[in-house]
């Protein structure tokens, strides 16, 4: 028996967006939001079926509590980067989950090498990366290895920057169970430099009106800790304590919101971070090398400028 075989399908979303994280998701989240006849979750991202513990709650509740009300949409969706780093579980459950196959997936791809280096410096805004890129890559798999369990059980995709960009690898699972029309692949500069045709294209795929004119946006840039001390109350303001479900009850959700935002906006600010030692790039350039190439044939585009000179 499949885990929605008692729910209505017009309940459950239709498509997702599964990553890759720190290529743009954030962005076409929000573009998607635009469109009248999308459905997008807030948040953006419900993890369920890659957490553990949420997907053990059941198809039932992931319905009730992210897509309550979106039955009248065409299009329903949420955007978590998490399912393509852990495809390996999330595939089989979303295959289990829907056994016609008939769902959109949609991958957002950056250079895999620029997108390491972003996850780097976002795990070191957030404070849970404190070695140089170069220790962290090479410490990588040490580091997955000893924290895998707890990794794979919350869907942590800590210390993962050579890992995360591993896109063909990691859209195996995802090919061997839908057909492959039923996946849509973005690179991150498709959003830059074909805007309209690829968001027009996108909605052709999602079978929704592909004349909706999109506004184009940028999120997520980024960011650095202002002040270690404002951001260590921020991050336990995010993290879970003994009063936390009474202010649940007391506070609005709006202003939860709020509370949250003004915390991160303490908390964190927008910076350039430095560029990449030229050795690092040229060595992780030769380690993504046959993953790219792999990916090219997959997605049929060129891909010779993620590949070394």
């Amino acid at each position: 028996m499949s885990r929605n075989q008692r729910i209505d399908p017009s309940s459950l979303p239709n498509f997702f967006v599964i990553g890759a994280m720190k290529a743009a998701t954030t962005t076409l989240h929000a573009l998607l939001h635009q469109h009248p006849q999308v459905f997008c979750t807030h948040p953006k991202e419900t993890f369920f079926f890659s957490n553990d513990a949420r997907f053990a709650r059941g198809i039932e509740w992931y319905a009730h509590t992210y897509f309550h009300g979106a039955e009248r949409y065409p299009a329903r969706g949420e955007s978590t980067t998490h399912y393509l780093y852990w495809s390996n579980k999330v595939a089989p459950r979303m295959a289990e989950s829907y056994p016609d196959g008939q769902i959109g997936l949609i991958a957002v791809l950056r250079d895999p090498v620029a997108r390491a280096y972003s996850h780097y410096w976002w795990d070191v805004s957030r404070g849970s990366e404190s070695r140089s890129f170069e220790d962290a890559l090479s410490l990588e798999a040490g580091r997955l290895a000893d924290n895998h369990d707890q990794f794979e059980c919350t869907s942590s995709t800590g210390f993962g920057y050579f890992r995360g960009g591993c896109y063909a690898a990691l859209l195996e699972p995802f090919l061997e169970r839908f057909p492959r029309d039923r996946l849509f692949f973005v690179l991150q500069e498709d959003l830059q430099e074909r805007f309209a045709e690829t968001m027009s294209a996108l909605a052709r795929f999602l079978q929704v009106d592909p004349a909706f004119a999109f506004e184009q946006v940028h999120l997520n840039p980024a960011v650095r800790q202002r002040n270690q001390l404002v951001h260590a109350i921020y991050q336990r303001m995010t993290q879970p304590f003994p009063l936390k479900g009474a202010l649940k009850v007391l506070l609005p959700s709006s202003v939860r919101t709020r509370l949250r935002r003004l915390g991160r906006g303490m908390s964190l600010e927008t910076f350039p971070y430095p560029p990449m030692d030229p050795s690092t790039e040229k060595a992780l350039r030769e380690r993504f090398a046959p993953d790219v190439e792999r990916l090219a044939r997959i997605i049929q585009r060129d891909l010779k400028a993620w590949l070394p000179t």
